[in-house]
């Protein structure tokens, strides 16, 4: 049987392959609720995500006279966040992929949430470069 699904009706169709354009495709698809609520949690995620990564240019002043920190151990945070992103890059792609994109998002915001509160927690230079690391990996 060579039936193809377009407009919300069955109808038959001897060239399934045919190519379609953006509005049929988007159509044929669906667009609604949980799109919307899709973006906006991705939209969430992100902001936290660029947030946690950026967020030590706003700590780096106060933590320099707090933590007696160097000029290499300034450069040391800045770097270990992304450090931290680009080494689980292809481990949170493969999870993603075998595990469910669902289950890993939710189990890397957990993570990204609890390694930023050890991070405001951090009370020397040693936990703040660990944490931040692992801020970046989540």
């Amino acid at each position: 049987m060579n039936e193809n699904v377009t407009d919300n009706r069955i109808t038959k169709n001897k060239d399934l392959l045919k190519p379609a354009n953006f509005e049929e495709a988007i159509e044929s698809a669906g667009f609604g609720l949980f799109n919307f609520i899709l973006i906006l949690i991705t939209i969430l995620c992100s902001t936290a995500n660029i947030f946690s990564s950026t967020s030590i240019s706003y700590i780096l002043p106060i933590a320099e006279c707090d933590l007696k920190l160097t000029l290499l151990n300034k450069g040391a945070l800045n770097a270990v966040t992304y450090a931290g992103m680009i080494t689980s890059a292809i481990v949170w792609g493969y999870l993603a992929d075998t595990q469910g994109r669902k289950k890993i998002l939710v189990i890397g915001c957990l993570a990204d949430a609890i390694s930023s509160a050890c991070c405001s927690l951090s009370q020397n230079f040693q936990m703040l470069i660990v944490f931040k690391f692992i801020e970046g990996f989540a």
